[in-house]
Order: C-alpha cells, then structure tokens, then sequence
C-alpha cells in the first residue's frame, strides 16, 4: 500500500511475531496492509509483483535485505527503504501487536530524505 507515493510490504517472519495489518494501515491512512509470512522465501513472487509498479518500494526487513535488493537490482530497480519491524517492534512479549512502533517504523521510512 502507498503513502507518500510508497509501497509497503510487511512480513511477520514466518508468523514470528503478530502484525495486525488493518490497525498499522489505519493508524497510517493507507488502508489495511497485507501481511506476509514468507516474503522472502515462498511468498517472493509478491515482492516481485510489487517492483513492476512505479511507486518506490520500502520492505520491512533488514534481515533479508541483500537479497531483496539483488532481485530489485536485477529488475532494474532499487528499494527505497528497508525498515526492521522484527528487532525493533514485532518481537515482543506484549499481548497486543505493536501498532505504533509498528508504524511510526512505516512513517520514518517514507520520509524522503536529500543527502
């Protein structure tokens, strides 16, 4: 989904941590997000459906970064941002899924920012 003319793809690490896609898009006004399980293994074919769009691309994974970005290399195109949900939000102990990290992580990736 896109804010800010991005696209976002959230993966919850082989359902290691709780991702709740319709609060994280509410709380960003962009609809509710899909959330993967698998983008970089078995679902990988939805990363490469999201790169033959124009929007630019920010994946919430850090861990399998340099493989995202020799697939979008190889496509011809880059990957705007990588964001860490796992580390930074989603392994928890809290009961709920973590909504604001979750999103204020979103938000900050979004951000253009001019070297």
């Amino acid at each position: 989904m896109a804010q800010s003319n991005k696209t976002f793809l959230i993966c919850n690490c082989e359902k290691s941590m709780a991702l709740d896609g319709k609060a994280i898009g509410k709380a960003l006004d962009i609809g509710e997000l899909p959330v993967h399980s698998y983008l970089c293994r078995s679902e990988i074919d939805k990363f490469e459906a999201a790169l033959t769009g124009d929007a630019p691309l920010c994946v919430g994974c850090t861990q399998e970064s340099p493989l995202f970005a020799e697939i979008a290399a190889e496509a011809g195109r880059d990957v705007a941002a990588f964001f860490n949900i796992r580390e930074m939000a989603g392994w928890t102990k809290a009961a709920k899924p973590p909504v604001a990290k979750t999103a204020a992580l979103m938000a900050a990736a979004a951000l253009d920012v001019t070297p």
